[in-house]
Order: structure tokens, then C-alpha cells, then sequence
């Protein structure tokens, strides 16, 4: 089956060709350009690089969030995009889901961490046993003096994920030798991944059409907040 994944949760955006679980090709960029400026150039990039065209694509696969509001609605509008002309499914992956799977220790619980501001994050349990990442609680939104209090009983635990790197400072404070810190290259979700991700949904058969495909936000966006919607 030939997959093509896109991540455009964080401010790096990537997208990748899978045939099952192999990734064919990735690309992702970090630059000082938007999201709606580089997605569609670098999906038909990594198509030319396999000798691909939309029409050889069985599954979409997209990062579906929680992360940035605008880089959500611009991944999902565009797979939703391709797959309405092709007629193909789409497998929806969370943020956290591939961040934790790109962490992927054993023995350890993992947390990926995505930045919800004023001090909050995205987060969930993870466990790596037996060859697969359990997610072992509900996606959450936290405080960090939240997480530390809930956490103190665990230690030690595997942070990963974008807030990381917004949040070093705090996290090597708190919980000191306690906590495992992946390094910033490891902390972004990758297309690769959610791709790898997306090819076990479709499996079980729990995909999306280009109509019920929708954003995973989690809370209220800071414009909507100002506005009382």
C-alpha cells in the first residue's frame, strides 16, 4: 500500500512516501517560511523523488494535532484536498501518538509534551512494551507544577516533543535526575511516523473520509477565547 503522510502540527512541517511500513522518502522543513507557502510544493517533491503521482496513493495520512491551530486546519485542508479527487481514505494520527512512538524506550513511562502556552502542554502516558507504544491514559492538558505533582510518584519518565525545548530550563529543575530529556531533533513529530501510524489504522480499518476528517484542537484557540465564542 502506498501511503503519503503529512505533519504540519508544530513549526516543522514534513511530509513522506511509505510503502507499508518503509519509508520511501521524507522531507521536512524548519525555514523561515509558512506552512500554506511550502506544503503542497513539497508533497508533489517527494512524489517526483519516488516516480509517484497522487493517483498511485492508497492512504493519506495526517498529523491531526493537538499543536498549531493554522498548521492544523492547513494539513488537514490539503489532505482533505487530495483525498476528495482521489477518492482515497485518510488515516488521522495525533501528535502525541507519533511523538511518543518516536521515543519508543522501553522500562520507562514517556510523555510526549506539546506547548499549550502560559506554562500548560498537551500530553499522555505512554509504555513501550512488547514491540508497541501503549497509550495508557486520555490525552490531557496540564500545568506544568500539575504534571510535576502528578508525576513525583513515577520518576523516572521520558519527556519528549516540542515543549521540551520551550521548557528545558523548568523540566531539569523539577524533576532534576529524574526525568530522561530527549534532545530537540527527536522532539518534533515526523510524517514518517505518522505514516508508519497511519498504516496500522487502516488495518484495523478505523480511517476518515475527506468529510469526517477533522483537527484534533483540544481546547479553544487564543482568538476564539478573546472573542467569548
Amino acid at each position: 500500500m502506498n501511503i503519503l503522510a503529512l505533519d504540519t502540527a508544530t513549526d516543522v512541517a514534513s511530509a513522506a512516501v511509505l510503502r507499508d511500513d518503509m519509508v520511501l522518502h521524507e522531507e521536512s522543513f524548519n525555514y523561515n517560511k509558512r506552512h500554506s507557502q511550502i506544503v503542497v510544493p513539497m508533497i508533489k517533491h517527494v512524489l517526483e523523488w519516488v516516480d509517484m503521482a497522487i493517483a498511485d496513493i492508497d492512504l493519506w495520512a495526517v498529523d491531526i494535532g493537538p499543536g498549531s491551530f493554522t498548521g492544523l486546519r492547513i494539513g488537514c485542508a490539503t489532505i482533505k484536498a487530495l483525498a476528495h479527487v482521489t477518492d482515497k481514505p485518510i488515516a488521522a494520527v495525533t501528535s502525541l501518538d507519533i511523538l511518543a512512538e518516536g521515543a519508543a524506550l522501553p522500562d520507562h513511562p514517556i510523555y510526549p509534551l506539546i506547548d499549550a502556552q502560559q506554562q500548560n502542554v498537551y500530553t499522555a502516558r505512554y509504555i513501550w512494551s512488547n514491540g508497541h507504544m501503549h497509550r495508557q491514559s486520555d490525552y490531557m492538558i496540564m500545568h506544568l507544577y500539575q504534571l510535576k505533582k502528578s508525576l513525583m510518584n513515577e520518576v523516572p519518565v521520558v519527556f519528549t516533543g516540542p515543549a521540551v525545548s520551550v521548557y528545558r530550563d523548568d523540566l531539569q529543575r523539577d524533576f532534576q535526575g529524574d526525568a530522561i530529556l530527549m534532545p530537540d531533533y527527536r522532539c518534533v513529530p515526523m510524517a514518517s511516523i505518522a505514516g508508519i501510524l497511519g498504516n496500522h489504522i487502516a488495518q484495523v480499518g478505523d480511517l476518515k473520509n475527506y468529510i469526517t476528517l477533522l483537527p484534533f484542537y483540544m481546547r479553544k484557540s487564543q482568538a476564539e477565547i478573546r472573542a467569548g465564542v
